[in-house]
């Protein structure tokens, strides 16, 4: 038994030997993989990673995109409340001119307005009361005309309307200045809001 059993033997420390080759061979195969799952998973984080700063990066350019917007937009709102200030200030320095100023400046756009020299000219109640049978004499003098100021009063703040059957003129301060506010506003804003 002795050859037997020294062949066990040998036997049990080749099987030994082939299981400890074999365990660190698996050992390494265990390290090799646990490495490159832990570099997969290094890339995979890195790569997330990335995404992320990309799209956060791409949120936060939305939304200063949104606030650049909407900052212009308050101040675009911000610039049209002072320009509607500074036209109804303009209508109040004109309807405020002193008497003689604004009997002046009724006259010159009186007389610019008259056409065939026949029309009914229509002020508010004050001006009509005050200036009317003067001014209306005054052109019609100057011009040669036959204008007759109207027994009814107009609603407008200041100015007149000047009525020739179904023509009429409106000479009303706020409508002039209406008409007018696309060209005066670049003016304007270049004057209120230098850049």
């Amino acid at each position: 038994m002795n050859g037997l059993s020294k062949i066990e033997q040998r036997l049990r420390e080749e099987s030994k030997a082939a299981l400890d080759a074999l365990s660190a061979q698996t050992e390494e195969t265990l390290r090799e993989i646990h490495r490159e799952y832990e570099d997969r998973a290094e890339r995979e984080r890195q790569e997330a990673e990335k995404k992320q700063t990309a799209a956060a990066e791409e949120r936060l350019e939305r939304l200063r995109s949104a606030a650049r917007m909407e900052t212009e937009k308050m101040s675009l709102a911000a610039k049209q409340e002072i320009m509607e200030e500074a036209f109804g200030m303009a209508l109040k320095k004109l309807c405020t001119l002193p008497q003689e100023q604004y009997a002046a400046f009724l006259k010159k756009l009186l007389r610019a307005a008259v056409s065939t020299g026949r029309e009914t000219v229509i002020f508010n109640h004050k001006d009509k009361s005050e200036l009317g049978a003067r001014l209306v004499g005054e052109v019609n003098a100057e011009l040669g005309a036959h204008l007759t100021l109207s027994e009814k009063d107009g609603a407008m703040q200041a100015g007149f309307l000047l009525s020739d059957g179904e023509c009429e003129i409106n000479c009303d301060f706020a409508v002039l200045l209406s008409s007018r506010r696309e060209e005066l506003e670049r003016e304007t804003a270049s004057r209120l809001f230098p850049s």
